[in-house]
């Protein structure tokens, strides 16, 4: 089931979706009070999964990043302005 929350501006802070043991599965989606997206990503039955982006209120990216319930692989971090700041290898 897909739920979207506002906030009293009407403008989305959250979309998301869950199963049937009310656990987050599927897409997920936040947002800054102002409606740009925050960050977006996956969860699968509870557990976070695949590539997620952050964002910064301007709308640039701040970090990308994977996870498998923990975060792996390789993430990049960037300035608000939009470079790139560092680079992680998680294992």
């Amino acid at each position: 089931m897909e739920i979207n929350i506002k906030n009293k501006d009407g403008f989305l802070t959250t979309k998301y979706e869950y199963d049937e043991n009310d656990q987050p599965h599927g897409y997920w989606e936040n947002y800054y009070p102002n409606g740009v997206v925050s960050r977006r990503g996956y969860y699968e039955h509870g557990k976070v999964i695949g590539e997620w982006t952050t964002y910064w209120e301007n709308g640039n990216i701040m970090f990308i990043g994977s996870f498998n319930d923990k975060p792996i692989g390789k993430w990049t971090w960037h300035h608000p302005e939009g470079e790139i700041n560092e680079k992680e290898f998680y294992l």
